[in-house]
């Protein structure tokens, strides 16, 4: 593994990071609502989720994970509740930031996380992709560790990047506006959890 083969799988990632799907939707729709804080929480889950499926390629897992397709319904089901629920409790406290507690920025993580889990689909994307880059085969403790540093920076940088711009956003638009705002970020979610139930695909 070189320096080379590590800073051309960051830059393939935070493209892939970059290009419009359901998690950056996420994010976006928390951080116009609820602030740059909560953007920051669902790209946080986003990371975790990536990182979960880095480990699944790169250890055997991936074969057993995605013949699970019982699990993957689950998951699928259970992020577009979770994405649901968030929604209408946005819907009911706009422009009342106040009322949204500390729990939410936990609510947040969990969308990202469950966003990102609900795509059985990465953890083959993943599969398929490392290789091209490093090899897999040799790779030892400390190695493993920069390649997960290298998504975590590439794909949370680009999902920060986002959450930041809808926080200013949502400033540049107005306080006199924040409700109609808020409400259009929790109508996004609801597209977001339906697209989810159909199987669209919510990579990075």
């Amino acid at each position: 593994m070189t320096v080379a083969s590590l800073l051309a799988l960051f830059v393939t990632l935070a493209l892939l990071a970059a290009v419009p799907s359901l998690s950056v939707l996420t994010v976006v729709s928390r951080a116009l609502a609820l602030g740059p804080r909560h953007g920051v929480f669902v790209a946080a889950g986003i990371v975790a989720g990536d990182v979960f499926y880095i480990v699944l390629a790169l250890f055997g897992g991936a074969a057993l994970f995605a013949a699970g397709a019982v699990l993957a319904d689950v998951l699928r089901v259970a992020g577009a509740g979770l994405l649901a629920a968030l929604a209408w409790r946005q819907w009911q406290v706009a422009g009342q930031r106040a009322a949204i507690t500390s729990g939410a920025s936990g609510a947040s993580f969990a969308a990202g996380l469950a966003v990102t889990l609900a795509d059985a689909k990465a953890v083959l994307f993943y599969l398929v992709l490392l290789p091209a880059f490093v090899d897999v085969g040799s790779l030892r403790a400390g190695e493993v560790a920069l390649v997960i540093a290298v998504a975590v920076f590439a794909v949370g940088g680009v999902k920060l990047a986002y959450a930041v711009a809808a926080a200013r956003a949502a400033v540049w638009i107005g306080a006199g506006r924040a409700r109609r705002v808020e409400r259009g970020a929790a109508c996004a979610l609801v597209v977001a959890a339906l697209l989810l139930l159909v199987g669209a695909s919510v990579w990075s």
